[in-house]
């Protein structure tokens, strides 16, 4: 599975997820993901594939990758984007 896709190239592309669920749910679930993301330990990984439902595999990943640009923390995805580690 590659999920690489749904990469987050430009900000913006949070919009739809806001406009879609309502800006107060969108931001919880975006401090989760990154409530999640930040208590990683190092060499923890974070199987997307597993523990993400399809339906918000798109918004988890362009959401973890707004938390690695902003706090520029040793975490990074696989090539397919289906598995997080923190470094």
């Amino acid at each position: 599975m590659d999920l690489s896709h749904y990469r987050l190239t430009d900000l913006s592309q949070l919009d739809s997820f806001k406009e879609k669920m309502g800006e107060r749910k969108f931001y919880d679930y975006a401090f989760s993901v990154y409530g999640r993301l930040f208590n990683m330990k190092p060499g923890e990984t974070f199987d997307i594939t597993k523990k993400v439902s399809e339906e918000n595999r798109e918004m988890f990943i362009k959401i973890a990758c707004s938390y690695i640009i902003d706090q520029q923390t040793p975490t990074h995805f696989n090539d397919t984007f289906t598995i997080i580690r923190r470094l």
